[in-house]
């Protein structure tokens, strides 16, 4: 199943896992989705036992946990060819993950900082993960990539001493 957000981008759902517990067994049932209307789509399975429930499970491709101690919340994903995920949004915390950073540290002064971080298509490793701020409240709202892998991103910083670079600068990839 692949969805469009308002956005343009494509959400890709896999499969549905179909199946009833039947004596104790897992039994398979083929299922998949099925679009029922401009704005609907439900699910579409092969015979199976009515007299007894039946699971639909959505497919999770992975699941994890990106954040140091304080509060965090990503604004925008995106994801490049090879599956790599980039995550943009705002951390509190002062010990969140930083690997190949171009600013290792938070802004300081009890503010927020925007953050930067770019996941394997597993998403069991961080490729790159940077704070990126000043003394204010500085938050990445939007990213965007380019053929090259190159992350652009978009928000607003109330810091007067944020950190001004070059695309070449940063160069995180």
């Amino acid at each position: 199943l692949v969805l469009q957000t308002r956005g343009g981008e494509e959400v890709r759902q896999h499969n549905p896992v179909v199946y009833q517990e039947i004596d104790g067994q897992r039994r398979e049932i083929a299922g998949n989705y099925v679009r029922r209307g401009r704005n609907e789509v439900g699910f579409e399975v092969e015979n199976y036992d009515t007299t007894r429930p039946l699971i639909i499970d959505p497919t999770l491709a992975y699941s994890t946990y990106l954040g140091g101690g304080a509060d965090e919340s990503a604004m925008a994903v995106a994801v490049d060819s090879a599956g790599n995920a980039y995550i943009a949004g705002v951390t509190s915390s002062t010990n969140f993950p930083t690997v190949g950073a171009f600013q290792s540290a938070n802004g300081g002064g009890g503010s927020s900082d925007a953050f930067v971080t770019k996941l394997n298509a597993a998403g069991n490793a961080i490729i790159y993960s940077t704070y990126l701020g000043g003394s204010g409240n500085d938050v990445a709202a939007g990213i965007a990539l380019n053929s090259a892998g190159n992350a652009y991103i978009t928000g607003y910083s109330e810091s007067l001493d944020f950190p001004l670079f070059s695309a070449r600068q940063l160069a995180l990839r």
